[in-house]
């Protein structure tokens, strides 16, 4: 299951963001939730999720501040920035730290619920990908010792 966090100084946006879109479908789970960057940033430590939604203007650690510092535990959290301001600053930081979306409130939920399905699969295919080169890996610590065992031989001139 793909985990993600909301994180917005409105209860009601974060309430919004719960009912309005259909995350069972999306197979994503709300994990956390946070009002303020500092505690998003205290709950995504604990919980990790995979996608933070957060809005970019709150008091005590901002959605930018927010995200340079899960940049710096996580450079592959996937970011969505909510905001209710069109502002050319916070686009120029959304993108430097890789955001996968700026958002203007009020937020069309088809817009996001279509983005978020887009993320999800993105994570999926990255995830299958991670498996298939764990399995690689094995495999190839698995057969170390046979390969081993014929560069031997041929040193030795016995094959």
């Amino acid at each position: 299951m793909i985990r993600a966090m909301l994180v917005d100084d409105e209860p009601m946006t974060r309430s919004g963001l719960r009912r309005f879109v259909d995350w069972e479908r999306l197979g994503i789970e709300i994990v956390g939730e946070a009002e303020d960057g500092m505690d998003a940033l205290d709950r995504f430590v604990a919980l990790r999720p995979d996608i933070v939604l957060s809005d970019v203007r709150m008091p005590r650690m901002d959605g930018i501040a927010l995200a340079h510092r899960i940049r710096g535990i996580d450079p592959r959290c996937k970011l969505i920035f909510l905001s209710g301001y069109n502002d050319v600053d916070y686009l120029k930081s959304a993108i430097k730290l890789q955001a996968v979306d700026y958002m203007l409130k009020p937020v069309q939920m088809p817009e996001l619920s279509a983005l978020l399905e887009r993320i999800a699969g993105e994570i999926a295919e990255e995830r299958a990908n991670e498996r298939e080169l764990q399995e690689l890996r094995e495999q190839y610590d698995r057969s170390q010792p046979e390969r081993q065992e014929r560069l031997v031989k041929t040193l030795l001139g016995l094959v």
